[in-house]
């Protein structure tokens, strides 16, 4: 799944719960836009730290060459 649906995955159930308490009674489209956007961006920094993360781990690993 690309980060783009992930995003909007995460989007649509955060405004359905958002709906289903009631907690707003109009939702303007710069919301959604800005929701979508703040999420993709979110999950690529994720994705870059996990990368980041694992990059020491690999090099610590010694690689065997035949």
């Amino acid at each position: 799944m690309s980060d783009e649906e992930v995003a909007i995955e995460l989007i649509s159930v955060f405004f359905r719960e958002v709906h289903r308490l009631g907690l707003k009674r109009r939702l303007e489209l710069d919301d959604v836009l800005n929701s979508y956007f703040d999420t993709v961006a979110k999950i690529k920094a994720r994705k870059m730290q996990a990368t980041i993360a694992e990059q020491p781990a690999a090099a610590a690993t010694p690689s065997q060459t035949i």
